[in-house]
């Protein structure tokens, strides 16, 4: 691979299975990946420039989650108005500009009957800030329908997943970044369990995310 043209894709485990515990309308996390390598990239020179940090909620501290049981934790007794924000940080630290861009991939669930966990989290706050510049306006994520959306008495959030991801079950975080020399671009998301979520039958669902998998040149 011609280290001036590509560098390699660089996979980051993001959340495998959720499941619901119906009980306690609480959730706890399990995973199909018995370790979690972190960061990984077959181009060694761009090892630790890119980072992921999660945060719960209004927590103030971000986490890096590099074992299984540190997922698990953060992860742990979600309920509806919970939320996760995700930050993504790309120090260029090489010796030419970089672009970087990002997706979350292979977003599925497994529906309790007409009840789909798709469309009750929805995503939010995508901020882009590149070399102490905030870019978030160049970056807009369009939904696939504007239309309003009714299911079980609960109006859906028109950004919720099911109707974020494209025929690869994927949803593009960003456009193509480009980061200068020395320069840091600090990217933040945030998914959202929907607070107005009350019918009981989503607890039988189940949610699962491959990775985040940032890719660039």
């Amino acid at each position: 691979m011609d280290r001036k043209q590509l560098f390699s894709n660089l996979l980051f485990f993001f959340l495998a299975i959720i499941t619901l515990i119906s009980a306690s309308f609480a959730w706890f996390n399990l995973s199909q990946v018995g370790e979690i390598g972190g960061i990984q990239s077959d181009v060694e020179s761009l090892m630790g420039m890119l980072h992921l940090e999660v945060k719960r909620g209004s927590e103030d501290d971000f986490h890096i989650i590099k074992e299984h049981n540190e997922m698990i934790e953060l992860f742990d007794l979600t309920k509806p108005g919970d939320s996760y924000t995700f930050r993504i940080r790309f120090t260029n630290d090489s010796s030419r500009e970089r672009a970087i861009t990002a997706s979350i991939i292979n977003i599925q669930s497994i529906p309790y009957g007409d009840y789909d966990l798709l469309d009750v989290f929805y995503l939010e706050n995508i901020t882009i800030i590149n070399d102490g510049v905030d870019i978030s306006d160049q970056n807009n994520i369009t939904p696939n329908s504007s239309d309003p959306v009714i299911k079980h008495g609960q109006l859906l959030n028109y950004y919720r997943l099911s109707n974020l991801i494209d025929t690869y079950n994927n949803i593009r975080l960003f456009t193509p970044i480009n980061v200068f020399p020395g320069d840091e671009a600090v990217i933040t998301f945030t998914i959202v369990y929907d607070e107005t979520t009350e019918n009981i039958n989503y607890s039988y669902n189940s949610l699962y995310f491959d990775s985040l998998f940032v890719t660039g040149y």
